[in-house]
């Protein structure tokens, strides 16, 4: 089956989401829309042709979803999919019957989760603004961590005590002793080496940083005590590999204006501005029972966006606002989950509407 003709056939609504919603948008602000339509009865009530989502490809930063799918997310309190029930008339490009019959049921249609919903689309862009502003202060080295870089020092039995904090990497030959340690000879002990090891070794470690111990097979005395027993810390190298891999990915990928605003105010002031107006917006909901999406903070989230706060002064901010997110969580006349069953005839009823026309 087509989707797009499905979607076309069945569509109910299309609203304007985004900064354009919220006003807090910009000259060079993506002009973002999503909707709602309802699929053929053998989309629903057989797994053949199952649909949940089309991108309209006519159409940049459009997404339509069939109206199955959004109640479920509807009543799992994704804020994005709340946005399109509560959108200002203004906003709203194409409607129908079915749309606005959905409209009248939105005060049922929330309940206390989205506190959480919320807060955790808020955090994740508290995470990534604090990434990135780390990334910004500490940045990475365009090479690659290595393993010779994350070395511990287990056991040394010699009386250098500089080998206490830093393990030797020239001058030494290693041997494997299994999970990532090494039992580590200085050179002088060449006695304890079959002949075939050859000339000594510049490193226990080759060109690219990772252990090169000798072959089995060149060890004739197995009961040589090793000068030191050194770990390769592999957990932690790979993490910091992770985050170097992940830096240069934002590094060479990051969009240019935001990178520009990254660099002149030491943070992502987008993501901090949506931080923001998602604990907002939470402890809205949950105090005054609606979901307000055009902003009467506008203004003051647009001085978020054009870095006017401080990063340590988000950070602050932010940490108490999810406090009292949770905290109107505890207190609020909201019920703690949406009644499936209310939210199953509803959609029944929507789609009998549309199956009927």
């Amino acid at each position: 089956m087509n989707k797009q003709q499905l979607m076309k056939e069945g569509l109910i609504c299309e609203v304007v989401t985004g900064s354009h919603a919220y006003g807090t948008n910009l000259p060079t602000s993506d002009f973002d829309t999503r909707g709602i339509f309802v699929a053929p009865p053998v989309c629903i009530r057989t797994p053949f042709f199952k649909v949940e989502e089309v991108k309209d490809p006519n159409k940049e930063d459009t997404s339509i979803y069939e109206l199955t799918n959004y109640i479920r997310l509807l009543v799992d309190q994704n804020p994005n999919i709340l946005e399109l029930v509560w959108i200002e008339d203004d906003s709203i490009l194409f409607t129908t019957n079915i749309f606005e019959r959905l409209r009248q049921e939105r005060y049922n249609l929330l309940s206390s989760k989205l506190a959480f919903t919320f807060t955790g689309y808020a955090v994740g862009q508290l995470k990534r603004m604090k990434g990135h502003h780390k990334w910004i202060n500490n940045p990475q080295s365009i090479d690659a961590p290595r393993q010779d870089q994350f070395l511990s020092v287990v056991f040394n039995m010699t009386e250098h005590k500089e080998w206490n904090k830093t393990v030797p990497i020239k001058g030494i030959v290693a041997r494997d002793l299994g999970n990532n340690l090494y039992g580590l000879y200085a050179y002088f002990h060449s006695p304890i080496l079959h002949h075939r090891a050859g000339h000594e070794l510049p490193s226990w470690f080759d060109e690219k940083g990772n252990p090169k111990p000798l072959p089995q097979e060149c060890w004739i005395d197995y009961g040589v005590r090793p000068d030191l027993i050194a770990k390769v810390n592999v957990d932690q190298f790979k993490a910091a590999h992770e985050n170097w891999k992940n830096y240069w990915t934002w590094k060479n990928n990051r969009n240019k204006q935001r990178s520009e605003l990254e660099e002149k105010f030491g943070y992502d002031s987008k993501h901090a501005m949506h931080l923001v107006r998602l604990l907002r917006m939470g402890h809205e909901a949950l105090t005054q029972h609606e979901v307000i999406v055009k902003r009467p903070d506008a203004l003051e989230l647009l001085d978020i966006r054009h870095g006017m706060w401080k990063y340590e002064e988000l950070i602050s901010y932010s940490e108490e606002l999810e406090k009292k997110v949770m905290k109107a969580y505890e207190t609020t006349t909201l019920p703690r989950s949406v009644d499936v069953h209310y939210a199953a005839n509803l959609l029944m009823e929507l789609q009998d509407m549309a199956w009927k026309k």
